[in-house]
This record gives structure tokens, C-alpha cells and sequence, in this order.
């Protein structure tokens, strides 16, 4: 039996491992003693010097009579400390002993290396609450206190299915000597250390158990603000959470101490994050990632389209020119120009998800009340802040699933992701062509509100971008998301999580876009875009009323836009399979010929199963292009300027796609025959071709 005398009183203390090596001094919670750390001695002893003791009034140490202070407990473990030749230690303790720590990190800090602290507070419970039950105890004994400790150490569940292990601590409870524990309930009830773990500057673990009625997430999430560059990890348990949750509680210590001491194996200091997400097997996060994101652009999609599914009727009921009509449909067309523009950087500096709920709220709010515009001016007001929305969610939906994505099948993923544009599109047709008859064209706008419905339930699941959790010190919520990402690495806390951002080479996010060899790529793609996205609304806007001018009734030529999103899909994930096997801009190059060559074949007369054959060729080498698009710039960027990047080609598209509807208007005033409308939408294609085929050659890959 180990005693070491210290102020004054008799301190049993336990070693374990070799005192050549780093030590860790482990401090128990109110109302147990050493026993409750047997749980983290294998994990540990190989690689570090391991110290237990029994706290003040506990165990087998001293129970003089108090009252007792936090001060007081605390110079007892650095007289232990001296007693054993340790200038400086390592520190873990829980609640009470957690307290501890956390006066010595303020106090001390020359003697503590490191910190951990769990289920604890710097004010724990209030003063009356514990000077009541400090004379209850004393009065009674500690038989009252023994019955209802399992309720507030453990969830119902863990008691009812570890009774060994929770009847352990209580017999202990039990013949604890009340006085020790009456007067550390003293010690409890003055100690505030609120205004003093500010001065921490140490490092800091903070583990609090989801499930913890004493010291709630609240109370870590706290002392996480105060203490600079602290880390906190939550874990599945209630209070005693490194006995109940006894796996995560080590795993996520082991690698805490090993980064702090890079001792052999078991240092994890540094955690590449884009090589992790790169090797990724894909799996249910993925799945979950993949839905949230692809509804969205759904919900985009189809809030685009419907000006087109609604353009022949609402041509008719307020008798709009084709040059009206067409500069009507561009209004939307200048938000998404200015929406990518401003909402891709912003998401840059301020994360994916509040850019997204922004422009959910903005794209779905206001075309839901478009179905209430009278005339002109409303109805080209509410389309141009719904744009805002459309053009903004795009590159922030296509960065986050471009950074989650493992890398060999990143372009297949968001190809998919983004071929709910088509699926939008499509059911905005269908829609059209049940809703329209019955109930005319504003219903088709009502429908739009559904995504701001559901959008608690999207941010709920929807993670935030890697980079921007890591770069906001986020360390506990990336290491979440991690484990999701890759659970067979168990918990994925760091000190360092490695996920390069890539250069910003200027303070301006556009500036960059130009430096580092990107100019000429940047150039070519915001032509690619161009001409990509004139094809696309030209098309999207005019196919309709262009198929009725041939002859087709209004149900028919909704089908073609219908056959158009179709294509888009098989285009868009086949060209995202192609894409991760050879390269973008190969594919891309391919399907621009193909986009000009089946437009400039639509105008020609052919049966109506050729015609639908083209349309859909169109679709999937124009929409499917433009979807390829947003993935070859996601690749090709860095972190740090990804949104930007993307915004910025998109915005500028989105110049395209304003000329694109506008163009269409105009060739229809003009009255040329059907053919050359057709070739005019296909010449961009040619350009696009050539345009492609010289981008992203600068050797940039986006790490």
C-alpha cells in the first residue's frame, strides 16, 4: 500500500506503467476513489506513467474535518506531485476532480503538461444545494445520497445492464467517511472558477456525456469558448462517462495524450482530412449527403424551369410580345447571375450551411408568392429575388459534395447530385401539365413553397463544409462528421486536423482566380460556361413555344422539355462515370460537339421518335455539360477559393443564360424559319468545344 504524507494528512496513491515516461495523474469524482480510472489503465500503461489516487475525505486517504476547498484538493495532487519527483504531469479528471484540473491549469500551469477534463463545470450545482447536502450527510450518513447517485451517475439504461460495475461504486459510496464527503461538498459549493479559465493556455480536452444531467453540454460548451484553442468531445454517456461509455472515453484520451507526447503508434497529432475523405468507402453518410444535396437542387430546378412550363400561357392571358416574354424570363436569369456572384464567396467565409438557408429561403419564399403577381412589375421582381436564391445555393451544394466525396467517385457524385436539376425540371413540366388546366399558372408557383418547409429538417441533417469547421477551430464537430465518414477509424479527434486550403495568393477571393497559373483555365471556363448556359436557357425557355409553332399542342411540347431533363440525366451521370475514369475535359469536349450537332438537327423534319432521340441528346450534352462543368471547376479549385471559383464561372454563365431567352425572343420576332432558330442555339456549343479544351491544363487538381 502506497501513502505518501502531504499537508498534513495521509494521501494513498497507486503508480502503474514506467516512471521513466510521461506521467498522467488522474483525479476522481465526488463520492468515489482511485478504482473508477481501472477502465483507461490498459489502454495507457504501456506508454505512460500512470497515477491514481484518492482524493481528500476519500478512500483510503485522510478525512480530517472540514470544510475543505478546491485550492486545498488541488495542492494535494501537487504535493503528490513533489512526493514523487514530477515537475510536470499530464491531468484527467472528472467532475469534481475535473474541477481540480481546471484550478491548476489556472493556478499552476508550469506543472501541468495537459488537460483533460470530464463532466465538469468551473461552477458545479450551487452553494445552498451543497451546503444542504453537506449537513444532510453529515446528519444522516451517506445511505440517502448511496440510493440516488445511480440516476445521476448513469442512464437507466447502463444501471440496468452493468449492475456489477454501478453496485462497485456504490458499496464504495457507502463506506466512504461522511465528514470527507460532507466537507469536498463544501469545497463544491464556493468554488466558481467562471471568471478565471479564460487565463488557460494549455492545451485542453473538454468531455462532457450527451446524456449528463449534472454537467450538461452547455456547461462544455462554455468552457470550450473560454479556453483558448480547447477541444471538446461528446461522448454516449451521463455523468461517470468514462465508465459507462469506457470505449469512446479511451480512445478519445489515448489519441488526446498521444498528440501531446507523439509517442510511437499511437500518435494521431496530425489527421490528413482530404486524404481520409479521398479513400472513403462510400457509405450511409454519403447516401444522406447525396439526398439532402440532390433535393435541394431539385427544389432549384424546378423553381428555374416553371417560367418556361408557364411562359405559353402567360404569353396569352397578358399578351406579351416574344421580346417581352424573353426579357421577363431573363429577370431570374440576372438574380442567378448575381446571387452565384455574391453567395459563392460569401459561403466561403461564413460556411455552406447559413449561405444555403439563405438562399433556400430566398428561391422558394418568393416564387411561392410569384403566383400572386398581377402584372409585369411584381411578376419581374419576385423571379429576380428567387434568382438571387437559385444562382447561390448551386455553387455551395456543388462545393460540399465535391469536399465529402472520396475521390474515385467524386464526379460521378456530384453529376448525380446535380441531375436532380433535371428532375426539378421535369416535375415542374409534370406539374405544369397537371396543375395548369385545372387551376391556371400561379399553382405551379405555389408548389414551390415545400423546400422553406422542410428546411429545419435539411440544415438538421446537412453538414457543414470540412474546411470551414476546421478552419473555425471546430475540431469536435469535424471529428463527428469524420467518424461518419470513416467509423472503422473509430473516434477522429486531433490537434491538427491537415486539410489544406490551397493558396489564396490576394486578400480579394477574385484576384486569386488569376494567380498561380489559373488564367487562362479561369478565362476558358467562364466561356465554357457561357456559351453552356446560353444553349441551356435558350432552350429551356423556348423548346415549348417553339415545338407549338411547329404544329405541336401545348401537352406535346411540355413532353419535349420533359424528354430534354431526361437526357440531362443519363448525360449528366454518365458523363460524371466518365469523367472519374478519363478525364473532364475530354468528356466535356465530346459532349459539346454532340450538343451542337443534335440542336442544329432539331430544326431539320423528322419523325417524332428521331425528335424526341435529338432532344434528349440535347439535354444530356448541354444540361449534362453544365452539370460536368460544375464538377471539373470543383476539382480544379482549392478549398479556399472553391466557392468563389465556382460562383464567379456560374455568374458569369449566367450572363449566357440572361442573352439566352432574350436571343430565342428575338430570332421569334424576327420570324426566320424554324431551322435557324435551331442553329443559332447550337453555334455556343462550337465555341463551348473549343473553350474546354483549353481549360484546367495549369496542373491545378483543387488539394
Amino acid at each position: 500500500m502506497s501513502i505518501a504524507h502531504i499537508n498534513g494528512i495521509d494521501i494513498f496513491y497507486l503508480t502503474d506503467g514506467d516512471p521513466h515516461k510521461p506521467a498522467i495523474i488522474f483525479s476522481n469524482s465526488l463520492g468515489t476513489d482511485h478504482s473508477m480510472w481501472d477502465g483507461q489503465l490498459e489502454v495507457l500503461r504501456r506508454d505512460f506513467y500512470l497515477i491514481r489516487y484518492d482524493t481528500r475525505g476519500h478512500g483510503l486517504t485522510h478525512s480530517p474535518k472540514g470544510p475543505y476547498t478546491i485550492a486545498q484538493l488541488a495542492n494535494d495532487v501537487l504535493g503528490l506531485l513533489d512526493y514523487l519527483s514530477i515537475d510536470k504531469a499530464f491531468f484527467c479528471g472528472i467532475s469534481m476532480g475535473g474541477l481540480i484540473g481546471q484550478w491548476l491549469a489556472v493556478n499552476a500551469p508550469e506543472r501541468i503538461e495537459a488537460l483533460v477534463i470530464a463532466n465538469t463545470a468551473p461552477k458545479i450545482g450551487n452553494e445552498q444545494a451543497w451546503n444542504e447536502r453537506a449537513a444532510l450527510v453529515r446528519k444522516e450518513g451517506l445511505k440517502t445520497i448511496a440510493e440516488s447517485a445511480p440516476s445521476r451517475w448513469f442512464t437507466p439504461e447502463f444501471y440496468g445492464s452493468s449492475p456489477k460495475a454501478v453496485n462497485e461504486l456504490l458499496i464504495n459510496l457507502k463506506n466512504m467517511n461522511p465528514e470527507g464527503y460532507a466537507s469536498c461538498c463544501e469545497a463544491l459549493a464556493t468554488e466558481d472558477l467562471k471568471g478565471g479559465i479564460s487565463e488557460i493556455n494549455i492545451s485542453a480536452l473538454i468531455i462532457s456525456g450527451d446524456k449528463d444531467p449534472v454537467t450538461t453540454i452547455s456547461d462544455a460548451q462554455y468552457m470550450q469558448s473560454q479556453i483558448k484553442g480547447s477541444q471538446l468531445q461528446e461522448v454516449p454517456a451521463s455523468h461517470i462517462s468514462n465508465i459507462e461509455a469506457e470505449t469512446e472515453f479511451n480512445q478519445v484520451i489515448k489519441q488526446f495524450f498521444a498528440n501531446q507526447t507523439q509517442i510511437g503508434d499511437i500518435s494521431m497529432s496530425q489527421i490528413d482530412v482530404h486524404k481520409l475523405i479521398d479513400e472513403a468507402r462510400f457509405n450511409k453518410f454519403h447516401w444522406g449527403l447525396l439526398f439532402w444535396c440532390g433535393l435541394i437542387i431539385i427544389f432549384d430546378g424546378y423553381d428555374l424551369v416553371i417560367y418556361g412550363v408557364v411562359l405559353p400561357k402567360l404569353m396569352a392571358e397578358w399578351q406579351l410580345s416574344p421580346m417581352q416574354a424573353g426579357t421577363l424570363g431573363s429577370y431570374a436569369l440576372f438574380g442567378m447571375m448575381f446571387g452565384a456572384m455574391f453567395f459563392g464567396p460569401l459561403s466561403d467565409k461564413i460556411g455552406r450551411k447559413k449561405t444555403i438557408a439563405m438562399c433556400v429561403t430566398l428561391f422558394s419564399f418568393f416564387t411561392f408568392i410569384n403566383g400572386f403577381a398581377e402584372n409585369l412589375t411584381q411578376f419581374g421582381i419576385c423571379r429576380f429575388i428567387a434568382g438571387l436564391g437559385i444562382g447561390g445555393v448551386m455553387p455551395n451544394v456543388v462545393a460540399l459534395m465535391t469536399e465529402y466525396s472520396p475521390k474515385k467517385i467524386r464526379s460521378l457524385l456530384v453529376t448525380i447530385m446535380f441531375s436532380g436539376y433535371s428532375v426539378g425540371g421535369m416535375l415542374s413540366a409534370g406539374v405544369g401539365i397537371y396543375l395548369i388546366p385545372t387551376y391556371g399558372w400561379p399553382s405551379v408557383f405555389f408548389v414551390a413553397i415545400i423546400p422553406l418547409l422542410l428546411l429545419p429538417i435539411i440544415l438538421y441533417y446537412l453538414p457543414e463544409s470540412p474546411g470551414f469547421l476546421i478552419k473555425s477551430n471546430r475540431n469536435s464537430d469535424a471529428g463527428k462528421i469524420l467518424k461518419k465518414i470513416a467509423p472503422e477509424r473509430g473516434t477522429l479527434l486531433s490537434n491538427e486536423y491537415i486539410y489544406p486550403l490551397g493558396k489564396a495568393s490576394s486578400s480579394v477571393p477574385l484576384v486569386s482566380l488569376f494567380k498561380d497559373g489559373r488564367v487562362l483555365s479561369t478565362l476558358m471556363f467562364w466561356t465554357s460556361f457561357f456559351m453552356c448556359l446560353l444553349m441551356v436557357y435558350a432552350l429551356g425557355s423556348w423548346l415549348p413555344k417553339l415545338m407549338n409553332k411547329a404544329g405541336y399542342e401545348m401537352g406535346s411540347s411540355l413532353i419535349f422539355l420533359m424528354v430534354l431533363n431526361i437526357g440531362a440525366i443519363f448525360g449528366a451521370v454518365g458523363g460524371g462515370w466518365l469523367a472519374d475514369k478519363f478525364h473532364p475535359r475530354k468528356v466535356l469536349t465530346i459532349f459539346f460537339i454532340c450538343a451542337a450537332a443534335s440542336i442544329s438537327l432539331l430544326g431539320v423534319k423528322s419523325p417524332f421518335i428521331v425528335l424526341n432521340l435529338l432532344v434528349a441528346i440535347a439535354g444530356a450534352t448541354t444540361i449534362g455539360s453544365q452539370i460536368l462543368l460544375y464538377a471539373y471547376v470543383a476539382q480544379y479549385y482549392p478549398l479556399k477559393i472553391r466557392s468563389t471559383g465556382i460562383g464567379w464561372a456560374s455568374g458569369i454563365g449566367r450572363v449566357g443564360a440572361i442573352l439566352g431567352p432574350v436571343l430565342g425572343g428575338t430570332l421569334l420576332s424576327l420570324g426566320l424559319p424554324l431551322e435557324f432558330n435551331f442553329y443559332a442555339f447550337a453555334i455556343p456549343g462550337a465555341i463551348a468545344c473549343i473553350a474546354i479544351s483549353l481549360a484546367g491544363k495549369s496542373g491545378h487538381d483543387g488539394k
